[in-house]
């Protein structure tokens, strides 16, 4: 029986968005807070790459890492758009 690495990586690519909400809802107040964001992000976005490798690019395999960066990474999605939207008339920090 051949050894599929695919399930290990969609459970660690779960693991690592569902742990960025948690830190994103829960840690905030710490120094950290950035620093581990980033690492979870960081994480994520490359076991997103793996698993859509191995899964060779099908449409639920998409749909899913599509939702679970939506989801895992909304902390970036938000801070983008509003960056965005802040820059549109000068008003930008």
């Amino acid at each position: 029986m051949k050894f599929k690495p695919t399930p290990l990586i969609w459970v660690a690519f779960t693991v690592a968005s569902l742990l960025t909400v948690v830190v994103y809802a829960t840690l905030w107040s710490e120094k950290w807070y950035v620093e581990m964001l980033s690492i979870l992000g960081i994480c994520s976005c490359a076991l997103a790459a793996v698993a859509l490798k191995l899964s060779n690019f099908r449409f639920w395999a998409v749909a899913g890492i599509a939702f679970g960066v939506l989801i895992g990474q909304w902390w970036f999605v938000e801070s983008a758009a509003t960056q965005i939207l802040w820059s549109v008339r000068g008003f930008a920090p």
